[in-house]
């Protein structure tokens, strides 16, 4: 019999699939590692159930995916940093927006621990919300922003990225209403949580809209599609004063001639943007004379 339908789990070797039959435990045909490929969390499959022993027989196109953690069809990311305890790292927000640009997956910043310093909250905010992307400010001790939140993540296929102790956890419990995971404690030495998630499983907490519970997104460079001469197109906010340069050929990363410099000493766009920007132009430009 063949059914088709979306894998939501996979782990030692058995993939889980959801079809209108319910969630059947599947094997991958030998045929995957012969082509390199590997069935994904995400992906939409045809399987073939025999004598209540399924298997993974046709991987669908993906729309998008992700190496770390192995996930496909993602259509929205939420990237999830605490305004203290820890401090957020503007430079892994920065890579990341590139990053899901790339990807094509729509981006969301979640600023939560708003409670623990609201005046830091607004100027994160300020920062991310001027460069055009969709920014929540949350907190689960008070409710501040689950509503909202929840709402963003209807009807889709939604993944929560961010560093261990920024309250991902305690955050899905908000917005799904249900206590679906155990809140990691912080650890003292480090000051960031204990990972809880050793596996990628997609939740289905309301009909159509899924979360992706991950062990985290490991990223340490940027997609091999991004170079350094285009690197400006996916920092919207600095490329709204590109179009102001003298020279044409512009690399944006200092000089008086420069209108996306000056747009910075001016304060038009923020200092932790511009410095981010210039620091990942230099490593890929790096990169590309070494290589």
């Amino acid at each position: 019999m063949i059914k088709v339908g979306k894998i939501i789990k996979g782990i030692g070797g058995f993939y889980y699939v959801k079809t209108d039959m319910g969630v059947i435990e599947c094997r991958a045909r030998g045929k995957f590692r012969k082509d390199s490929l590997m069935p994904y969390v995400g992906d939409d499959v045809s399987i073939n159930i025999d004598n209540e022993n399924g298997y993974v027989m046709d991987i669908f196109p993906r729309k998008n995916y992700f190496i770390r953690p192995p996930i496909s069809n993602v259509d929205k990311l939420v990237l999830v940093a605490a305004v203290d305890n820890p401090k957020p790292d503007l430079m892994y927000i920065d890579k990341m927006t590139v990053t899901a640009s790339v990807l094509n997956v729509e981006i969301a910043i979640c600023f939560n621990k708003s409670d623990l310093n609201p005046e830091a909250t607004s100027d994160y905010v300020k920062i991310y919300s001027k460069a055009g992307y969709n920014t929540f400010v949350t907190s689960t001790k008070d409710g501040t922003g689950i509503d909202g939140l929840r709402e963003y993540m209807r009807d889709s296929v939604t993944a929560l990225c961010g560093f261990s102790g920024v309250g991902k956890s305690s955050l899905i419990n908000s917005v799904t209403n249900r206590n679906l995971f155990q809140v990691g404690e912080i650890s003292l030495k480090l000051n960031r949580g204990k990972h809880t998630t050793r596996h990628v499983e997609l939740v289905e907490y309301d009909k159509n809209s899924y979360f992706a519970d991950t062990p985290g997104f490991s990223m340490l460079n940027l997609p091999d599609e991004v170079n350094h001469q285009e690197l400006i197109k996916y920092f919207p906010d600095l490329m709204d004063y590109s179009y102001e340069c003298k020279f044409s050929d512009c690399s944006h990363t200092g000089g008086k001639f420069c209108s996306v410099y000056n747009a910075m000493l001016c304060g038009d766009v923020s200092n932790s943007r511009y410095n981010n920007y210039v620091d990942l132009y230099n490593t890929l430009k790096d990169n590309k004379e070494w290589k």
